[in-house]
């Protein structure tokens, strides 16, 4: 019995710790700042001292990613 109230109780802590994300919204900045950010990364990838993804972001809105 003791068992059975356990596994119950596991149970319902492991529904109750799931979490849902919100997923995050996407807004585009402009034309100029995107060409920017990229000749920027671009200048870095050149040298050799970059390798990976660009990611700005506010709060929970993503504004640029590349």
């Amino acid at each position: 019995m003791k068992n059975k109230i356990l596994y119950i109780l596991v149970v319902i802590i492991s529904f109750i710790s799931c979490k849902t994300e919100k997923k995050p919204k996407n807004e585009i900045i402009e034309t100029p700042k995107n060409e920017r950010i990229d000749s920027l990364g671009n200048r870095y990838l050149e040298l050799g001292r970059f390798s990976g993804v660009i990611l700005i972001n506010k709060e929970d809105t993503i504004i640029y990613i590349v």
